[in-house]
């Protein structure tokens, strides 16, 4: 079996109930799954189990989810890395319709195993001043990674990234942004990140539930913000094909995440609406 995925989220002791509201809903169809918290919690019946205490540089919270992340990736290589062919990392905010997961990699062929894989939403990099992007020559590789919807590495990309990159790569930068930071790592050696939009040009990775869902007769510009950022970049990179509102949503996503998941039953409700069925309690982490 060529599609091991191991799934992890990163999290903090107070939010132990979404652990287990996403272990209950889409992590036990990970083939591992764990919480990077600031507690373990290995008793199967209280909220939060499968969440391990896992520390990193510098203090605990949004602020520093760089180096947390860093802690994670470096976890997931140095324990796991012969176990499963691809890793798969989020917050505790997000939904991962697995099946579409599977599928997507499915149809990636021997590529996706063979060569470094870096998968996700892409976003314009724009002007985050810790970047360095003198190396940067073609418009597709100025982008980043939407930490959001979460992203993919495979085995190849976690070992070079772990074993070669982040040593010397931000390794005492202090930053919220680690998607840009896990980006430009990666770019270093040529690794941008692979496009995760369908054949029609939707999104499969969804950072930010209804910003490219909402039409334009709602009132909601989308040349306003961030999203006009997004728009205006994914004309640019795809040839001025964009999917706006409903359209903009690929049958074949993969992820959710944004501020209708932020509480447990949230995040049960999506489940029930994906699949009319209540959660399933036989959660799987990677101790069982």
């Amino acid at each position: 079996n060529e599609q091991k995925i191991l799934c992890g989220i990163y999290t903090y002791e107070k939010r132990h109930d979404s652990v287990t509201a996403i272990a209950e809903t889409w992590g036990w169809k990970c083939d591992g799954f764990f919480a990077a918290s600031t507690k373990t919690i290995d008793d199967p019946n209280k909220p939060g189990f499968g969440a391990i205490h896992l520390p990193h540089f510098g203090a605990e919270g949004y602020f520093n989810m760089w180096h947390k992340t860093r802690s994670i990736l470096a976890y997931m290589h140095d324990y796991y890395l012969e176990n499963y062919h691809y890793f798969y990392l989020s917050g505790d905010d997000t939904y991962v319709i697995m099946e579409n997961l599977r599928n997507t990699l499915k149809q990636m062929g021997p590529s996706a195993t063979q060569d470094p894989l870096f998968f996700g939403g892409w976003v314009p990099m724009l002007n985050f001043n810790f970047i360095n992007r003198t190396h940067l020559k073609k418009p597709f590789e100025a982008h980043f990674m939407d930490g959001g919807g979460g992203y993919l590495l495979n085995r190849k990309a976690l070992k070079l990234l772990v074993q070669d990159i982040f040593p010397t790569c931000h390794d005492e930068f202090i930053s919220s942004c680690e998607d840009v930071l896990v980006s430009d790592c990666l770019s270093l050696v040529g690794i941008y990140g692979n496009n995760s939009a369908d054949h029609t040009g939707a999104q499969r990775f969804h950072g930010s539930i209804g910003r490219l869902m909402i039409e334009e007769s709602t009132g909601w510009k989308l040349s306003e913000g961030w999203s006009g950022h997004i728009t205006r970049y994914i004309k640019k990179t795809f040839g001025g094909v964009l999917r706006i509102g409903v359209n903009s949503t690929s049958s074949e996503s993969i992820a959710l995440h944004g501020r209708g998941l932020k509480t447990p039953i949230e995040l049960k409700r999506l489940h029930a609406f994906l699949y009319k069925s209540c959660p399933n309690r036989g959660s799987k982490t990677h101790n069982n």
